[in-house]
């Protein structure tokens, strides 16, 4: 059965964190698990390789694409072109592995038309981040296949906020998933500069 979502993200040395970032998503509407799964890029190197493997290779939805070490944040749109070109999904939902969702995402998704919208969390508990709080925060659901209507042969380079950009001004326009949030318990600043610089 070809999957109603696929949820979409990189890590990279934060194996705890993408556990419980992907168990939230299993945990935030039981029983529709089988409408979606979990992709996450990896590197070849990474330092807590086996880690991953342990707390993440024995979830059915959940897959692990292991490739070369790139340039790490600053290809993050490989990343992600790499890992949607993996799934034909119906919907791909852009995420991260320190992102927590909560409510009935599945149910409502069911219920959007697939033309001319992208998807968002109702509300967005950023926490210190300086993503902006409304239509043009990070995770997007979008249709999968979405950059073709742009008329590119892969998912943009200006992923994350920007992903959305190009099909605004075609008139497409944001759905708010009612009764869902999320939360994105970003590091402190000197942290996250830090795990930028893996």
């Amino acid at each position: 059965m070809t999957k109603l979502c696929s949820i979409i993200f990189p890590s990279r040395g934060r194996a705890e964190q993408c556990a419980y970032s992907v168990q939230s998503l299993l945990r935030a509407e039981p029983g529709m698990e089988d409408q979606f799964d979990i992709l996450i890029r990896l590197d070849n190197d990474d330092p807590q390789k086996e880690r991953y493997l342990e707390l993440l290779s024995a979830i059915s939805n959940v897959k692990l694409i292991f490739g070369e070490r790139g340039k790490g944040y600053g290809d993050l749109w490989v990343y992600y072109d790499q890992l949607a070109k993996a799934t034909d999904a119906k919907w791909l939902m852009q995420w991260n592995d320190d992102a927590h969702l909560f409510g009935p995402w599945i149910s409502e998704l069911k219920k959007v038309p697939d033309t001319g919208i992208w998807v968002q969390c109702e509300i967005h508990h950023l926490g210190g981040s300086t993503y902006p709080q409304d239509d043009g925060a990070p995770f997007v659901i979008l249709p999968n296949r979405f950059w073709e209507v742009i008329g590119a042969d892969r998912i943009p380079h200006y992923t994350d906020t920007g992903s959305i950009n190009a099909l605004r001004a075609l008139g497409w326009k944001c759905h708010f998933l009612p009764g869902t949030s999320f939360h994105h318990e970003r590091d402190s600043s000197d942290v996250l500069a830090e795990h930028r610089r893996l």
